[in-house]
């Protein structure tokens, strides 16, 4: 019998960019939200994985993902495609007044700390835009948590995005960065 947890192993994390929508099918999904400021929609999905968003500005679109390796995405369009480990930052010009830039962070600590770190993010996930804590699978380690904050403003979109993988004592944080003109 095989043991199946809340979260895949942080190592197979994959980061993706893509500048269109994808289906909401690729994904299972148990929490989202929509948040529209004029011109701007942003549509946020939290998975077992990690996340995915879409970024929309009339027919303009950016979608990010996090998401392990073996999801199956279209690779025709996919702008950005790497690894997620230690701390990395990648900026991206869609055209000559959109801009992406992410950074994207794993940290790896002892049990100790991330169970502070966890009970933490559990505590900011009331004033998050969206949260959701995922059935632990053992009765000694906590739910893995996903929390997502956005900030639109008339000229740029910030996401935070914070997911814990209780079994590797894992916290990956990504900050996503939209400016236009």
């Amino acid at each position: 019998m095989s043991v199946r947890f809340a979260r895949p192993d942080v190592s197979t994390l994959m980061l993706r960019l893509f500048p269109r929508p994808l289906h909401p099918e690729l994904f299972e999904s148990p929490a989202g939200v929509v948040m529209q400021t004029g011109a701007i929609r942003v549509a946020v999905r939290l998975c077992p994985s990690g996340h995915t968003w879409t970024w929309q500005w009339g027919k303009r679109f950016i979608t990010e993902t996090l998401a392990e390796k073996e999801r199956i995405l279209p690779q025709q369009s996919c702008v950005l495609d790497h690894k997620v480990r230690g701390c990395r930052m990648r900026s991206l010009n869609f055209s000559p007044t959109l801009r992406y830039d992410v950074g994207c962070q794993v940290e790896t600590l002892d049990q100790d700390l991330f169970l502070r770190m966890h009970d933490e993010l559990r505590d900011d996930c009331e004033k998050a835009d969206l949260a959701h804590e995922f059935p632990t699978q053992s009765r000694f380690a906590p739910g893995a948590i996903s929390l997502v904050r956005l900030e639109i403003t008339q000229t740029s979109t910030v996401i935070h995005a914070y997911h814990t993988f209780p079994d590797h004592c894992a916290i990956v944080k990504t900050q996503s960065l939209i400016e236009w003109e």
